[in-house]
């Protein structure tokens, strides 16, 4: 897939569509027309994005409502969208129903999502027993499973054991699902379950099956042994989710995510008239059909369950259903046990007949599947398998929020799971719902801002952006109906004239991070419990700083790995150096013989020696087999003594970490940086492309930073590509270390980053150290600042005053003028002004706007320079400077919250905006008796700079 160098420079300057950020286009209310249609379409095509996804969507303030979801009007606007969409070389896609997650009004309680429930009489024989049992769950539709009956003499759990239950069941979540750790949510249900109270414990051979005794109506007819026993009815009910926030004709029950029936029956009523509607242009426009995210309560069982729980674990759960009423059956272990076949099973019903099913669907159809099918899961916890889940999808998606939101330790919760999947699964594209964010970022984000969130993601894996949200009616005024969260990112945001440079951005960022394959050195095994969720990125105690790595789970070890060279490979490409072992005592057979096959042919595999096998499946024969599969791998290795045992052409490691093995092979870590305060962080990721070596590293500090990096690789050629500008330029101050490591002096502004690229051209490079003449940032010295007044133009169609002179530059807020201090909107600066000595043939010239709020473009007698949106807020002007008299423009753009908290105190009639969405401020920057007000303008110092070297800044 790799291109060649001039190719993708050519590419770098102008991404192609394919790479262009695409976002969740929303129909609120479905109150859209064909004229909005098209409007949002060609501004959309205007600043540089790639395709939408048609969102169904209501919401708080939400007013009235448009045709009906999946109307013949409602359809029709979708055909005209499609229509649309091809006339300008857009994309479409759409989430699988109005709201999300996948349900609609067409889903009956057959179809809708379920969850197991019990009911217990408890009687003493012998007598003859014919009552109707105690029905449990929603009377409007349950189905029995089975009727057991079993003797009893006593309570079930204490308190704790049943909270601990209520995990291991998939009945709750452990802690709160925003704030927990991943790494607790996925260990809590794994804890030794409780014993139970005295005399609670249920043999098996005691446990008699009632159901043939049972009628339909649930009337029981038995003759009770002597003895008190307890009548144990477990069946199946309505979990009663509905989709969240659809609009007023699409809500509906959730598609049951365990029966393949039901989403069959989803992409019926869902997918198709789409598919239907888009006709010729199926599959060439209309894309992908998408998932929002796993929103639903807990399903846990279905129609089907009993004939999944046989086909993936080899057994009957029906036996063990006295332990989802909260009985011990034997023994803790052996409940323990069940439950975890139990989660286990749930997980791989979601991925195949959910997922997995909706893929099949789609591609039988000529589109594709891509969903946020591993999370997060919001309000709780779902006994998933994110990567299993992820890669049933075409493109497998995450979610980063602006917020800050779903985080661990500065990381985004799901991104790295994402992006592990696409490079397990061999899905080059990995995409996300991007800057999601709560009501009370409303209008306050900006290009700039979104960058360091955008920056985050790239380097953990992410390469393509799905925006949450553009929401927009042509009728509805400025800023018009929004949904009540989110970043909103469309034509009636001030800055959306300016937003091309920052779309530019993204596309380049996302069309360089799909190059060759992810650079990884480390593959770690997550385990085979369920739920089942990958880390946020991290820096592993046991590898350190300066390493990558993916994680796995064990379809990816049983169906996917292999061994060449003493790496591991994948059939894709993607190849590691090791295989880590999480801390665990349980391992399945299955695992076990794969890592044996692996470890044989030339793997390197860390970690702690198994001693038992999870589950029930082949119980107890599965214990002895991984007791002897481990005693083979580890033979005297015991992680203390003994930390090593070769076996065929690998070896077993145990007690020494990855690092310690890393730097004995005398493989250094592949980016590192000095010169840096303590504090100081430099993400980063890194492709490798046929030779050429790709590292976009970001600086993910509010300050500019100057440092000496040092890559794991060389090369004839070390360029810097600036994705903001688009621009390449040879990196002459490099040092080749003996190693093969190359030391390059870089620096940042505040959040800047950029690609470090390595290329074998035939070009050799002018090679010197720290201390030799080149220099890779060349100094920059002020060359004049433009000072005095500036005559400054407001729109009086927005309040403004029309032409205004500022003495000199100045805060808007800070003006006397109410039309400036409550502006909102476009600005423009003019100032005339002769540049000392003329610029001669002097190195380039730059100008350095200093402080903006929030975007600008300027030009400089006439020529248009670009648009200068992020730091080090600077443009070149070589080109247009002259000699003599220079007529400077810069167009500043700020955002609404001053003209929206201005006509908060007006009359309707005299408010120059209009939304559904009040406005409340969130950043403590400004004094209360501002009301909020946010810092204005073009705040400068305005300074021509220039350089002593010919070269970019």
């Amino acid at each position: 897939m790799g291109l060649m160098a001039g190719d993708l420079k050519k590419e770098f300057a102008t991404p192609p569509d394919s790479a262009r950020m695409w976002t969740w286009w929303f129909w609120l209310g479905d109150k859209v027309d064909r004229e909005s249609i098209t409007a949002d379409l060609e501004a959309m095509k205007e600043q540089g994005i790639g395709g939408v996804t048609v969102y169904s969507i209501s919401g708080p303030g939400v007013g009235g409502k448009g045709p009906d979801y999946m109307s013949p009007e409602w359809r029709a606007l979708f055909k005209h969208a499609v229509a649309e969409a091809d006339r300008l070389g857009l994309g479409v896609s759409a989430i699988l129903c109005s709201g999300w997650n996948a349900g609609g009004p067409w889903i009956t309680p057959e179809y809708g999502c379920k969850k197991q429930v019990s009911s217990e009489v408890v009687v003493t024989g012998p007598m003859r027993f014919k009552e109707k049992l105690p029905q449990p769950g929603d009377p409007k539709f349950y189905r029995d499973i089975a009727i057991q009956a079993f003797p009893n003499v006593s309570t079930k759990s204490s308190p704790e054991r049943q909270k601990q239950l209520a995990y291991k069941i998939v009945q709750d979540s452990f802690g709160d699902s925003v704030k927990t750790p991943i790494k607790e949510i996925c260990a809590e249900p794994m804890k030794p379950l409780l014993p139970a109270e005295p005399g609670a414990t249920v043999a098996l051979k005691s446990i008699i099956d009632l159901t043939a005794k049972c009628t339909a109506e649930g009337v029981l007819e038995w003759d009770v042994p002597a003895g008190k026993w307890t009548i144990l009815r477990t069946g199946y009910t309505m979990t009663g989710d509905a989709t969240n926030w659809s609009s007023p004709t699409g809500s509906g029950l959730e598609a049951d995510p365990l029966d393949a029936a039901a989403m069959d029956f989803q992409f019926a009523n869902a997918g198709m008239p789409l598919i239907e509607e888009a006709g010729a242009l199926n599959g060439k426009v209309f894309r992908s059909v998408q998932v929002d995210s796993w929103e639903n309560k807990m399903p846990n069982w279905s129609a089907g369950f009993r004939d999944e729980f046989k086909k993936y674990r080899g057994y009957d759960p029906v036996p063990f259903l006295p332990a989802l009423a909260g009985w011990e059956l034997g023994s803790p272990e052996l409940t323990d046990r069940f439950l975890y076949d139990y989660r286990r099973t749930i997980a791989d019903s979601v991925a195949e007949n959910y997922f997995g099913r909706l893929t099949e669907l789609a591609e039988a159809n000529g589109i594709i599947q891509q969903s946020e099918a591993g999370g997060q899961c919001h309000p709780k916890w779902m006994s998933l398998d994110g990567l299993k889940n992820l890669g049933r999808t075409a493109i497998p998606m995450g979610e980063f929020w602006q917020c800050g939101l779903w985080t661990e330790d500065k990381q985004n919760k799901t991104t790295k799971q994402a992006s592990s999947a696409g490079h397990l699964y061999g899905k080059p594209i990995v995409a996300a719902e991007a800057f999601s964010a709560l009501q009370n970022h409303k209008w306050q984000e900006y290009p700039a801002s979104l960058k360091p969130t955008a920056d985050r993601a790239f380097c953990e894996g992410i390469n393509s952006f799905f925006i949450f949200s553009s929401a927009t009616r042509s009728g509805e005024g400025y800023p018009g109906e929004e949904f009540c969260s989110g970043t909103y990112f469309n034509r009636k945001v001030t800055w959306w004239s300016q937003v091309r440079g920052f779309n530019d951005y993204i596309a380049r960022c996302s069309h360089m991070l799909r190059q060759g394959m992810f650079v990884a050195d480390v593959l770690y095994y997550n385990g085979d419990q369920c739920p089942n969720f990958v880390q946020p990125k991290h820096v592993e105690p046991g590898l350190g700083a300066g390493y990558d790595y993916d994680v796995c789970n064990t379809e990816i070890i049983l169906t996917r790995l292999g061994v060449k060279n003493g790496r591991i490979v994948l059939p894709d490409g993607m190849s590691y150096r090791m295989m880590v072992l999480p801390e665990s005592t349980t391992m399945t057979v299955e695992v076990l013989r794969k890592l044996k096959q692996l470890v044989s042919g030339g793997m390197t595999l860390v970690g702690p020696k198994p001693v038992e096998a999870p589950g029930l499946t082949n119980y107890p024969r599965c214990d002895q087999e991984v007791k002897a599969l481990a005693a083979e791998l580890w033979g005297n290795c015991d992680g203390v003594t003994v930390k090593e045992h070769a076996f065929g052409k690998g070896r077993v490691v145990w007690g020494t970490t990855p690092r310690e093995l890393l730097t004995q092979a005398k493989i250094n870590p592949d980016f590192s940086h000095a010169g840096g305060k303590p504090d100081t962080f430099i993400d980063w990721i890194h492709r490798s492309d046929k030779g050429t070596e790709i590292y976009y590293v970001a600086n993910r500090m509010d300050r500019a930073e100057s440092l000496t990096c040092t890559f794991r690789a060389s090369g004839n050629r070390v360029e810097l590509w600036n994705p903001v500008t688009g621009q390449v330029r040879e990196l002459k101050e490099c040092k080749t270390l003996a190693d093969g490591m190359t030391e390059v002096p870089l620096e940042f502004a505040p959040y800047e980053s950029a690609f470090v690229v390595f290329s074998r051209d035939i070009k050799k490079p002018e090679t010197r150290n720290q201390n030799g003449a080149a220099s890779n940032f060349p100094a920059l010295t002020t060359a004049q600042e433009i000072t005095g007044p500036w005559d400054v133009t407001f729109d009086p169609n927005w309040g403004g005053p029309g032409k205004v002179k500022f003495e000199k530059l100045d805060d808007w807020i800070k003006r006397p003028e109410e039309g400036i201090r409550l502006y909102s909107g476009t600005a423009i600066y003019h100032k005339t002004f002769t540049l000392a000595g003329g610029p001669g043939n002097r190195a380039p010239f730059y100008l350095s706007l200093g402080s903006v709020k929030y975007t600008a473009r300027v030009k400089l007698n006439g020529k248009d320079l670009g648009i200068v949106w992020t730091a080090p807020w600077r443009v070149e002007i070589t080109s247009a400077l002259k000699a003599g008299a220079n007529e400077l423009e810069i167009e500043v753009i700020n955002l609404w919250p001053n003209r929206r908290i201005g006509d908060a105190s007006l009359p309707e009639e005299k408010r120059y905006t209009q939304s559904n969405v009040t406005f409340s401020p969130i950043y403590p920057e400004n004094p209360p008796e501002r009301s909020g007000l946010l810092t204005s303008g073009l705040l400068g110092p305005v300074l021509i700079q220039s350089t002593s070297v010919d070269g970019t800044k």
